[in-house]
């Protein structure tokens, strides 16, 4: 796998995180899994709402993506790591 440095030193979620992800090959977009968390909004909503967090709705991608997010990761690490840690607050 190449990325070396870049990839071993990428933020991680929390391990207690309930959301999924999976680790992209060749993008800087992830996809996250929030169908879990039983959220009482559109997840991309909740997160501006209560975090401050800007994230794209999956329901703007298409049917069945409701309950996903899309976070474009290209970014400073500590603005991901702030990110991250925001809803927990």
């Amino acid at each position: 796998m190449s990325g070396g440095a870049w990839f071993d030193g990428r933020p991680r979620p929390p391990a207690a995180s309930r959301w999924r992800c999976s680790l992209p090959e060749a993008t800087d977009i992830a996809w996250l899994d929030c169908s879990a968390l039983d959220l009482p909004t559109d997840p991309a909503d909740f997160f501006c709402e209560s975090a401050g967090v800007i994230l794209t709705a999956g329901s703007h991608c298409g049917d069945g993506f409701e309950g996903f997010v899309l976070l474009v990761f290209a970014t400073p690490a500590f603005t991901l790591t702030d990110g991250a840690a925001a809803p927990a607050h």
